[in-house]
């Protein structure tokens, strides 16, 4: 664990998307086994309490639309966009993300729990109790976001940039921290043990903080 700042370049790759996009219609936006989607633009969509395994979404935005309660297990999402919409208690289990931007969602109970993110991006979204269990992160991003009590065990890190997170009350048991910045992060009652901070960065009042959760007592001068 150190408490110097790190210069960390991740280069992440954004969703490569066509400069037009086709207008979805009720007969092209068909959510169901192992449907395809792509090359679709869609706005204000209710796919709410939608069921569908092993999904394929490609090269597609989603503005506005309400994903709430959504079974997607084992979607494959590859080069998507999802601007302002709810994923409230959905369900992305064992599924897979490669160059996927989620902006200003809501993201609140989602079961993410083996998910493969690759160049993934979180930014501006509040995903309190998500469950991460056992997902994988390449070269990903999360950016001014409240994941409070978020369930982050048994999870791999490589490449993955926090800035500005809320990660209080999360659980990392089982999940390694090495070359992570956590300094400009709110980290209060993160559930972790101390070999999984080995290689991680933080602030100095994080320093006393983390030390009080190992029954440590940090005396200042």
């Amino acid at each position: 664990m150190s408490n110097k700042k790190q210069a960390v370049t991740i280069k992440i790759v954004s969703p490569r998307l066509p400069k037009t996009l086709a207008e979805s219609t009720p007969n092209t936006l068909v959510f169901e086994d192992e449907a395809l989607i792509q090359g679709l633009s869609t706005t204000g969509a209710d796919l709410s309490s939608t069921k569908a395994e092993k999904m394929y979404v490609r090269e597609s935005v989603f503005k506005h639309v309400d994903f709430r309660e959504a079974y997607l297990h084992r979607l494959d999402l590859v080069d998507a966009r999802f601007e302002n919409c709810d994923f409230s208690n959905c369900n992305f289990s064992d599924g897979v993300m490669h160059r996927v931007a989620f902006i200003n969602c809501k993201l609140v109970g989602v079961n993410w729990s083996g998910v493969n993110f690759v160049d993934v991006t979180f930014e501006s979204c509040s995903g309190t109790y998500g469950n991460f269990s056992h997902a994988r992160f390449r070269q990903c991003a999360f950016s001014t976001c409240h994941f409070q009590h978020a369930d982050l065990q048994d999870c791999e890190f490589k490449m993955v940039l926090l800035d500005a997170v809320d990660l209080r009350q999360c659980a990392f048991a089982g999940t390694r921290l090495f070359g992570i910045d956590l300094s400009t992060c709110q980290i209060e009652g993160l559930s972790i043990r101390p070999d999984e901070l080995r290689g991680c960065t933080v602030s100095p009042e994080q320093t006393v903080l983390l030390a009080g959760l190992f029954g440590l007592v940090v005396k200042l001068d």
